[in-house]
């Protein structure tokens, strides 16, 4: 599990990550850009970002940042997302990091953050998963598509689209499909090109993973 940490952010680009337990993200100064797969916030003092467990995401820090990053444990299973409230001030403005406890009671009275408005030709292409990058060539150039896409995710179409496929593969594994279905309807070419991208993108196996999300076997 993730342990509470301050972390200091200077500016610069912080490639795609993503950590293994959930946990939340206290702006304590500074701002950014959070980029993840559905969405792009503009980030800045006093709000709480919440990671779910094994979320991709991107920073680009706009100028020197502090944060306090508390781990939520493995159970948290509320999707990524940016928040304010009064509640979160008063975390914040606290000498030292909370527990994990506050943060939740804090996410109670909170308000979520509108992410930056996407153009609709990316937007549907969101909405439609991993398909291939096509749409958006019948309404701009090839080139701009991309810079457009990259601006906003902070990645390429061809990341982007892989790391959806990945996710979309872990939420079929936690529900209970067996490995073999779960390449077939993420859209892999079978089940080893998709312990080939899940050793990649994880570190694991999609067996390691399966055994991971067991109640009796607690992630670690």
């Amino acid at each position: 599990m993730l342990t509470t940490a301050l972390s200091s952010m200077e500016t610069g680009f912080i490639s795609p990550h993503r950590h293994h337990d959930a946990y939340a993200t206290l702006v304590r100064c500074g701002s950014y850009v959070e980029a993840s797969l559905t969405a792009k916030v503009n980030v800045r003092r006093g709000m709480l970002i919440v990671h779910p467990h094994l979320n991709l995401h991107v920073d680009h820090i706009h100028e020197p940042t502090s944060v306090w990053n508390i781990g939520l444990g493995s159970d948290f299973d509320l999707p990524w997302a940016c928040y304010t409230g009064r509640a979160i001030e008063r975390l914040i403005a606290k000498d030292n990091p909370p527990p994990a406890h506050s943060v939740l009671d804090a996410l109670e009275t909170a308000t979520s953050v509108d992410p930056e408005r996407m153009p609709h030709w990316i937007d549907e292409l969101v909405q439609s998963g991993f398909d291939r990058f096509d749409g958006a060539q019948s309404i701009l150039s090839r080139e701009h598509a991309h810079r457009t896409f990259r601006d906003y995710f902070q990645m390429t179409p061809g990341r982007w689209r892989r790391e959806r496929q990945i996710q979309h593969a872990m939420t079929l594994i936690e529900s209970g499909l067996d490995l073999a279905s779960v390449a077939y309807d993420a859209g892999f070419t079978d089940q080893s090109h998709m312990t080939k991208r899940f050793r990649k993108a994880l570190g694991v196996t999609p067996g390691d993973f399966l055994n991971l999300t067991k109640p009796d076997k607690p992630r670690t």
